[in-house]
């Protein structure tokens, strides 16, 4: 690529500018994006804490002859638990549940 030059052989002063402004602009473009990478990971957060109270309690005795227990949450979410579970939680406790609804964590 060749740039104009004047009498004296310099490049001339607005494409200098030019060639100064672009790579201004490019250095704070890196900048602004290497800055907005740190405040994403230090702004990340724990996932809130999410408790549900315990309102009612199921067993079914099945025609196996085994029992299924359940605890509705809230009113209206119903998980299965096991004996163990059922017979240690009361109705008013609150339960943390994982992903896949499993308890761990209980408070009463």
């Amino acid at each position: 690529m060749k740039f104009k030059k004047d009498e004296k052989g310099d490049v001339e002063p607005i494409v200098a500018v030019i060639i100064m402004t672009a790579i201004t602009v490019l250095l704070a473009v890196i900048l602004y994006v290497w800055v907005a990478s740190i405040a994403d990971e230090e702004g990340e957060e724990e996932p809130i804490e999410e408790w549900y109270t315990v309102t009612d309690k199921k067993s079914v005795k099945l025609n196996s002859g085994s029992t299924s227990y359940s605890l509705i949450l809230n009113g209206n979410k119903e998980i299965g638990a096991t004996e163990e579970q059922w017979k240690g939680i009361a109705v008013g406790n609150k339960i943390q549940l994982n992903d896949n609804d499993l308890i761990i964590n209980i408070k009463s």
